[in-house]
């Protein structure tokens, strides 16, 4: 039996609004690509930028996302930043 003790968020960076949350780093860059349709549109993920600080903190670093706005007919670029924190899941869950 083991136990989660962080999670991952990513949150919106305009809104501050949560868009996913995930168990691994692996887990949470899998799930924003499937809210992005990656793969299955023209969007595509521009990649990670990591936050180096020399103390510790929750904010990880930021993923960017460029994916293609249809108004009217027209494309139009867009590019989203998602920040990733990694924080502590309380109470601690467990799984079998």
């Amino acid at each position: 039996m083991s136990r989660i003790k962080v999670t991952y968020v990513a949150m919106d960076v305009d809104g501050y609004k949560p868009i996913m949350t995930a168990e691994n780093f692996d887990d949470l860059r899998k799930g924003l690509d499937d809210y992005y349709a990656v793969g299955r549109t023209s969007a595509i993920c521009l990649g990670f930028s990591p936050y180096e600080t020399k103390y510790p903190e929750s904010y990880e670093g930021h993923y960017t996302y460029k994916w293609d706005s249809i108004i009217r007919d027209e494309k139009i670029p867009q590019l989203d930043v998602i920040k990733v924190f990694c924080v502590d899941f309380f109470p601690l869950t467990k799984i079998n």
